[in-house]
């Protein structure tokens, strides 16, 4: 099979899979298009591991929204839609990991794997500790741990919390292991930067992002979710093409 018929068996795949995630709920129209035009940048820049690695977070990051969804939205703090994402949400998530695999090709694709990975990783961490950790009886401010603040509070933070992104993070550290492959020595360092994306996003929930009904503040959840995504990916992505990782 020529590399010509790979790709293009790639990228009817990726289009399958689009449409199967607007079809199942999981994306709307836009957002699924959004992912499909992503997906096919990735497989074409890199290899087929990198797009399987994004679908695996897309799909446990739904399964993280549905659990416990009543009790979520009982307590105001759930995806609309029944979870279902739209394209900004992708954009968010999904922009930097795309613009990493983007450099794929100018620059070989090994020094791109664990800035990649950062990135899913921060996503997958962020996402699941809102999603789980939201389930917490309790949370506290991330700039005041003396005051308690509701679960799901923009800044708010609780062990469970915490345990559910190192989840997010080791999930995805450890299928990229598998796929990409991720050399097994950076594993525990996209664990770490995938938590300190996630604290990030806490702090700037806390700081600048303002709570709905409550404050206003000048970024929106997305714009906060791409910002903590982006900062450990892009210091990581400057870091490997410098050759110091």
């Amino acid at each position: 099979m020529t590399p010509f018929t790979t790709e293009t068996l790639g990228i009817v795949a990726v289009l399958i899979l689009a449409i199967g995630a607007e079809r199942l709920g999981v994306l709307d129209l836009a957002g699924s298009l959004l992912a499909g035009f992503f997906g096919v940048v990735i497989l074409i820049a890199t290899d087929i591991g990198w797009f399987i690695l994004l679908v695996v977070f897309t799909a446990t990051s739904f399964l993280a929204t549905r659990i416990g969804y009543d009790k979520k939205r009982q307590r105001h703090m759930h995806e609309p839609r029944g979870g279902r994402r739209g394209w900004k949400n992708v954009l968010a998530n999904g922009l930097t990991a795309t613009v990493v695999a983007a450099a794929g090709f100018w620059v070989a694709p090994e020094r791109l794997a664990l800035p990649f990975a950062v990135a899913v990783a921060a996503a997958a961490a962020d996402t699941f500790a809102s999603e789980l950790g939201g389930l917490a009886d309790e949370a506290v401010l991330i700039t005041d741990p003396t005051r308690r603040v509701p679960p799901g509070t923009n800044g708010g933070v609780s062990v469970p919390g915490f345990a559910a992104s190192a989840l997010g993070a080791g999930l995805v550290a450890g299928v990229a292991h598998l796929l990409i492959p991720l050399d097994w020595d950076h594993v525990t360092l996209v664990v770490l930067l995938g938590l300190s994306g996630s604290i990030i996003d806490s702090f700037l929930g806390a700081t600048w992002e303002g709570d709905p009904g409550r404050r206003q503040g000048p970024l929106t959840k997305n714009d906060v979710n791409f910002i903590a995504i982006t900062i450990p990916a892009f210091v990581v992505l400057f870091l490997s093409l410098m050759g110091w990782t």
